[in-house]
């Protein structure tokens, strides 16, 4: 029997099953509205597809921001969240399209596209979407996937980054071609401070201040005091980066290597999924901040009443969510 496992359910099975078991079998998300960080994630996701596609990602972004909210009495607390994470968004997308104009140099091949094919001696097809799929100069196929991040992830982290060889593989196999690559593009979350102004009528020039260049020559030209004073803070800031892109690099016995694994987990979710395996959580310091899932392990490992925390705090997700 064909069953089909998407590439994010598959990496999160393989860090915990737990997880999987809440969040794919069982189906679960957490009651109301959430503006954090997966929120904006999904917003900026919104505001770069539609740049992709040639349109304002802005406009895409507010009116995906907006229809979050429709119908729904917000608190106080939670509209001053919902106005901050926007005003964020709009910052970051507005200055992504000047970054990518100056760095942009492909051609876009598609856009959110989904890719799948079957995994090697069984009967699961891998489920994948793309963020971005171009062509570099080098002619070759690359794939882009957008990361937003409170901070540039450990370029370690990046290369041993399981999901981006789940997607050259699927490159190859629908395309019938080796791509040259993926590219982790990553975008921080965090608007460009403003320095400020000192006693003395200056400008500060201090080490910590997170800014660019333009937003620091901006201010000083809003002040009228002269640039040519503030050379040393703008080459300080020549590589303070608020946008990044890492190539990762695969080998094919990497890849063929990486596509029998996923081949022999697929067993194993298979069995999960008809309710036939072992199920345990894989618990770290991720879990604090990456799984809705923490207060019903923690439930768990106490002895707690699991079932009734999960009618309080979760409900099914809808037949259009993953």
């Amino acid at each position: 029997m064909r069953c089909e496992v998407h590439v994010t359910d598959m990496i999160g099975f393989r860090s915990c099953r737990q997880w999987y078991q809440y969040a794919v079998v069982d189906r679960l998300k957490r009651r109301g509205l959430n503006f954090g960080a997966r929120w904006l994630g999904s917003a900026v996701h919104v505001g770069l597809d539609a740049h992709h596609h040639g349109n304002d990602p802005v406009e895409a972004f507010l009116k995906w921001a907006n229809e979050t909210i429709e119908d729904v009495a917000l608190s106080l607390s939670q509209e001053t969240e919902w106005s901050d994470q926007v005003d964020l968004g709009k910052s970051i997308l507005t200055r992504y399209v000047d970054y990518s104009q100056a760095h942009d140099h492909w051609e876009v091949v598609a856009v959110e596209t989904t890719l799948q094919a079957r995994l090697p001696r069984t009967h699961t097809y891998l489920v994948g979407t793309v963020d971005l799929l171009v062509r570099q100069r080098d002619g070759k196929l690359w794939v882009v996937d957008n990361k937003t991040c409170k901070s540039f992830v450990d370029p370690m982290d990046v290369e041993l980054d399981d999901q981006m060889t789940s997607y050259l593989w699927l490159v190859e196999q629908n395309y019938g071609e080796r791509p040259g690559g993926a590219i982790y593009n990553e975008l921080r979350k965090k608007i460009p401070a403003t320095p400020y102004e000192l006693k003395n009528g200056g400008l500060s020039k201090s080490k910590s201040i997170d800014t660019t260049p333009e937003v620091y020559l901006a201010a000083v030209l809003e002040h009228g005091l002269d640039p040519m004073d503030y050379v040393d803070m703008f080459q300080k800031l020549e590589h303070n980066d608020f946008f990044r892109r890492t190539p990762i690099m695969r080998t094919r016995p990497e890849i063929e290597a990486f596509a029998e694994d996923l081949a022999e987990i697929s067993r194993e979710i298979r069995k999960c999924l008809s309710g036939n395996a072992y199920v345990y959580g894989s618990f770290s310091r991720n879990c604090s901040w990456g799984c809705d899932f923490l207060p019903l392990c923690r439930a768990a490992k106490m002895l707690g009443d699991v079932e009734s925390l999960k009618q309080v705090m979760y409900e099914k997700k809808g037949e259009e969510e993953r």
